[in-house]
C-alpha cells in the first residue's frame, strides 16, 4: 500500500471512530436535563455585535454544559482534519469544566444570566441531531447516511459536521451552528453567514434560521 493510500485508510479509520464515538455522547444526553451553561458571549477586539436578533454567539467557538447527571460536555467548532483542515462542530465529554485563560474569559453560568435559556429549564433531552453539510450539492439534505455511504465524500473540503440540535421533551429545540458572521457588511445590521466558521451561532426558534437565510439544515451520518 503506497503512502497516499496508507493516509487515505487511516483518515477514513479515524472517520468512522468518530461518528461512533459522537453517536454514543449523543445518546448518553437523552433523558438528561441541562443545569448549567457556561460561555462567553463577548470577547475584546470583535466588533461583531448581533444586537436586534435573537440569537447568541460565541465568537470563542466553544461552550461546555452540566447536565442532571452531573456530567460536562463540551461544544466546539474545533479545527479538525475534515477534508484537510474544516472546521467542525462536534462534543466531547470532560471531567473538569475550565477555560483557555480563566482570567480573561470566565466562566459564568449563562443559564442562570441569560433568560433565552428559559425555554428549555426542566426540560429533558429526547434527541441530539448532528448535521453536516456538503456545500456543492443540497440534494442530501435530510437523508441518514450509512458510514460507508458518507466515506465517498470525505476528501471534499465542503464535506464538514455544521450544527448540532437539541430536542427537548418540553417540544423546544435549541440550534447550535458552526458559523461566523461576515465582518465586512455587520455594521449594516445584516450578516453574511459563512458555513463551517469557527464560531458558534445559537438559534431559539426554528423560524430565526430562515430570518439569516439558512433554508438547509443538512443531512446526519448514522453509525451502522
Amino acid at each position: 500500500m503506497n503512502t497516499l493510500q496508507s493516509q487515505k485508510e487511516q483518515f477514513k479509520s479515524w472517520f468512522d471512530t468518530t461518528i461512533q464515538e459522537q453517536f454514543k455522547i449523543r445518546e448518553e444526553l437523552i433523558g438528561q436535563s441541562v443545569e448549567g451553561l457556561f460561555y462567553t458571549p463577548q470577547v475584546d477586539g470583535s466588533d461583531i455585535d448581533l444586537k436586534g436578533n435573537n440569537a447568541v454567539h460565541l465568537p470563542l467557538g466553544y461552550l461546555t454544559f452540566v447536565t442532571s447527571a452531573g456530567n460536562t460536555y463540551r461544544m466546539e467548532t474545533n479545527y479538525q482534519t475534515w477534508c484537510g483542515g474544516i472546521f467542525g462542530i462536534t462534543l466531547e465529554k470532560i471531567i473538569k469544566n475550565e477555560t483557555h485563560n480563566p482570567i480573561v474569559f470566565p466562566l459564568i453560568n449563562q443559564f442562570l444570566q441569560n433568560e433565552k435559556w428559559n425555554i428549555i429549564k426542566d426540560a429533558k433531552i429526547k434527541q441530539v441531531d448532528w448535521n453536516w453539510k456538503r456545500e456543492t450539492d443540497c440534494k442530501l439534505n435530510g437523508q441518514n447516511l450509512s458510514i460507508r455511504e458518507a466515506h465517498k465524500f470525505l476528501l471534499e473540503d465542503s464535506f464538514a459536521p455544521e450544527s448540532l440540535v437539541f430536542h427537548f421533551d418540553n417540544n423546544k429545540s435549541i440550534f447550535f451552528f458552526a458559523l461566523e458572521p461576515d465582518e465586512e457588511i455587520c455594521d449594516k445590521q445584516t450578516y453574511t453567514l459563512i458555513s463551517g466558521g469557527e464560531e458558534i451561532i445559537i438559534f431559539f426558534d426554528e423560524t430565526d434560521l430562515k430570518r439569516w437565510d439558512i433554508h438547509i439544515i443538512g443531512f446526519q451520518i448514522r453509525p451502522d
